[in-house]
């Protein structure tokens, strides 16, 4: 017989002659018993057959060196036992030759094992769960689930806790029992538990007393520990009015309405109840009173600048007064009105309200005014402030129409003598009661007008 070894671990046997093997198999001429290099173990891994490749169906023994690292069963099913080195041998009777593998066990590592948690806030008494995972071994692990260090929850991959506290230590022990590996999560802490908070509401009406039929009334519902979205049911006696919002307003309402807003909280926090109901709004509501407002102008047609008075008188004794220019709230609460600064085609108006009860404003008919435009301005430039009764100030008439100009007026070195807004007394040629000497001097004049926006400036002079 002649032996040639192939490979490591791999013998091809050729067999120059025949034998008779138990039970009547036969090892053929040349039979080879091919047993494959076996990969690295770990004392974690599950059993797993050994691949041997006999070319003769002659039955195979199989055997290790070391069993207390590992053994086989007589089908080649290899079992991991311990950590360290074994051959494993298969033979065939009647074949004088074997296969072997060096079969190498190792420690693993532990289990590697973290856990999240689903909410990181949640309402007091809220269930948080928590979800382990563990590094794959091939075979299931057992759990541990522990708070505070104190043994919680079963052999899960998930824990669900109820009553969890910011200061609560969540941890999970993963053990892989075939190998006796055991791995521990770092502590999950700081779990946000958030008190519940009793929502409310309350609701105001904008007119309270006895409401005119007809009239719009608006409520304003406020409502505490509301939430961020929160959701608002208006309702007029039970029945469901208005759009989700904390305003409602209503012209329909008669005497003996009930109005309620309900709400309904969600969203980010706590609420215990989630669903409240605001006071209740009785309604008193009567007929309104007639009466009409007429406004007169104490000019028309009249010279831009130059003041209009206007005056409302009612039919019904009034409280409060509200004069618009073009819609435009203007004035006070008075029954005069007073402008110099109108213009062509401005409407005045005015909105009354009525101290009888359940009466609606009063708005007067437009009056449409027509205003002429400002004169010209003439401007002399000298003047005799000698007291002899003539030209003895400078006198600029037609700034009577500009009641806002400003006049300013210097000496030869920019040194201001004389400033009045308005023209309503004339410059004397003093400065702080002193006359100034003959000599020529120049002016600024601004007329702050919309009518007239022209910058006057020049010379004068004073001659005595």
């Amino acid at each position: 017989m002649k032996i040639l070894r192939a490979a490591i671990g791999v013998f091809k046997v050729l067999l120059l002659f025949c034998m008779i093997c138990n039970a009547g198999s036969v090892v053929a001429q040349g039979s080879i018993i091919s047993v494959p290099t076996i990969p690295g173990k770990s004392l974690c891994d599950l059993d797993f057959p050994l691949l041997v490749n006999p070319t003769s169906p002659a039955p195979l023994i199989y055997t290790s060196s070391n069993e207390s690292v590992a053994t086989i069963s007589s089908t080649g099913i290899v079992h991991i036992v311990g950590i360290g080195t074994t051959i494993i041998t298969v033979l065939q009777p009647g074949n004088p030759t074997t296969g072997s593998a060096t079969l190498n066990i190792t420690q693993p590592s532990p289990p590697r094992v973290t856990i999240a948690v689903d909410l990181s806030s949640v309402c007091l008494g809220a269930p948080v769960t928590f979800t382990a995972t563990v590094s794959d071994f091939g075979v299931p692990p057992t759990y541990q689930w522990q708070v505070n260090g104190a043994n919680v929850g079963t052999s899960s991959a998930t824990y669900v806790a109820s009553g969890i506290t910011a200061t609560d230590a969540v941890q999970c022990i993963a053990t892989i029992g075939n190998c006796h590996l055991t791995g521990f999560s770092k502590n999950i802490t700081g779990i946000i538990a958030k008190p519940y908070v009793t929502p409310s509401i309350s609701i105001t009406p904008s007119v309270t007393g006895t409401i005119c039929l007809g009239s719009n009334v608006t409520f304003t519902a406020t409502p505490v520990n509301g939430s961020t979205s929160p959701f608002y049911q208006w309702k007029i006696n039970g029945t469901n009015t208005g759009t989700n919002a904390a305003i409602f307003s209503s012209n329909n309402l008669i005497n003996g309405d009930v109005v309620t807003c309900t709400l309904a909280v969600s969203g980010p926090g706590c609420f215990a109840p989630a669903v409240v109901i605001s006071n209740s709004i009785n309604i008193s509501a009567a007929s309104a009173a007639v009466g009409t407002v007429g406004i007169t102008a104490s000019t028309n047609n009249v010279i831009a600048g130059m003041p209009i008075t206007f005056t409302a008188t009612s039919t019904l004794p009034a409280t409060h007064y509200q004069w618009k220019v073009n819609g435009v709230n203007v004035g006070m609460d008075s029954p005069t009105f007073t402008s110099r600064i109108l213009k062509t085609g401005d409407a005045v108006t005015c909105i009354i309200l009525i101290s009888a009860s359940c009466t609606a404003a009063l708005i007067s008919q437009p009056i449409v005014m027509t205003i002429l435009p400002p004169p010209a301005i003439h401007i002399t430039n000298t003047f005799t402030p000698n007291n002899d009764g003539v030209n003895d100030v400078w006198d600029v008439p037609d700034l009577a129409y500009f009641p806002d100009c400003v006049v300013n007026i210097y000496n030869r070195y920019g040194a201001l003598v004389f400033q009045s807004k308005g023209y309503s007394k004339a410059w004397d040629g003093t400065y702080k009661g002193r006359q100034l000497p003959v000599a020529t001097y120049y002016y600024i004049i601004n007329l702050n007008s919309v009518y007239n926006t022209t910058r006057y400036s020049g010379a004068i002079t004073i001659i005595r």
